[in-house]
């Protein structure tokens, strides 16, 4: 502690022998620990009512869920790769949102062998996207089961 602290601590000392008992300073420190805690319990409430307030709510008094709007059009378009390989792209409602050149899941940077296999798996991203499975993740056992690595 630097000499300028202990003078301080040294001095809050003396006030503190001037209260009748040392029992009175710790009674004082509780209450001003619980005070603290409960103006941070408040704080941390307030935003939460502020955030409860901005979520819109229904005839009940219940929040209202957000419905995803629906997909109307999602394309998938094959392109050729590097080495004669085969990628993908995913469109959904005239963006582009995916565009894959290799196959996921697999190291590497090979694409696919044939436009066929590129397809499949793209369906299999466009369904998983359909049913809200988000991110469309592919894994080595669904791409083998679809025949993509033989």
């Amino acid at each position: 502690m630097s000499e300028m602290h202990l003078l301080k601590v040294h001095f809050c000392f003396k006030k503190i022998k001037s209260l009748k008992s040392i029992k009175m300073y710790k009674f004082l420190l509780i209450i001003l620990i619980l005070g603290s805690c409960s103006q941070e319990n408040q704080n941390k409430k307030d935003s939460t009512t502020q955030e409860s307030n901005s979520v819109e709510k229904g005839k009940d008094n219940t929040p209202k869920v957000q419905e995803s709007k629906p997909l109307s059009n999602i394309e998938v378009k094959t392109f050729p790769a590097l080495e004669n390989t085969f990628g993908y792209e995913i469109w959904i409602d005239g963006q582009k949102t995916v565009v894959q050149s290799t196959i996921p899941s697999v190291p590497g940077n090979k694409g696919f062998a044939t436009e066929e296999k590129a397809r499949k798996v793209a369906d299999l991203v466009v369904s998983k996207i359909k049913n809200n499975q988000m991110p469309p993740s592919i894994t080595p056992k669904e791409l083998d089961s679809l025949g993509v690595l033989k």
